[in-house]
């Protein structure tokens, strides 16, 4: 059994958001298609302090205390379940006994080789994508290509990698067996140092999901 380290969001569509009428604190309504898988509301950024989900289209999430006074730009439901689509992102969670199995376990599995630096496995120093390492690292103008080979080989090469170790263990079920890992879209600004990178994981059962990484201001 495998332990989830991986939580999966997905942002949801909302169609109207308005100040809670005649709430003790500041607190805001927000009304959509279905609520009902909601894990967490961001408001700029910051984490909604309590989400209660009132109904099926309907939540309210307070305003957090370094917000209130402030205008709120920015709002963001979040769902909780597998991501399959391209509005999704991924949060590294400590704690919790879920255990996951098919797609989920895959895409764990893919992500955490892709970031994991060569070295740190003792059974297989030389497995890792490195991902991390790329951070900091400054990209000038003009050399995206570049950026963008090497990104292509990591996701390749830790994709076969998951291939060859999965072909000598048959008791992998279908689901959990990598058939191809492919770079969907790369963007990067050199002004703002940010950089995103979404890879579609499909499976051998002919399942398939998007993994979202990049990095914050």
């Amino acid at each position: 059994m495998d332990v989830q380290f991986i939580k999966y969001l997905d942002l949801m569509q909302f169609r109207q958001v308005i100040p809670l009428q005649g709430s003790p604190v500041p607190t805001l309504d927000i009304y959509g298609a279905d609520f009902t898988k909601v894990s967490e509301v961001f408001l700029n950024n910051i984490e909604s302090p309590s989400v209660v989900v009132v109904s099926k289209s309907r939540l309210w999430a307070q305003v957090p205390d370094l917000l209130k006074g402030s205008k709120i730009s920015d709002v963001a439901v979040y769902s909780n379940g597998l991501t399959q689509t391209e509005r999704s992102k991924l949060v590294y969670t400590l704690g919790g006994r879920t255990s996951v199995s098919g797609l989920t376990k895959l895409i764990q599995i893919f992500v955490k080789l892709l970031l994991q630096s060569p070295g740190q496995d003792c059974f297989n120093p030389e497995v890792g994508g490195g991902l991390l390492g790329i951070i900091g690292q400054p990209i000038e103008n003009g050399v995206r290509n570049s950026f963008q080979s090497v990104l292509f080989g990591k996701v390749n090469n830790i994709a076969s990698h998951i291939r060859q170790t999965q072909q000598r263990d048959g008791r992998v079920p279908l689901s959990e067996r990598l058939l191809a890992a492919t770079v969907q879209a790369l963007t990067y600004s050199t002004e703002t140092g940010q950089a995103a990178v979404k890879v579609m994981i499909r499976n051998e059962a002919g399942n398939a999901g998007y993994t979202g990484l990049g990095t914050e201001a």
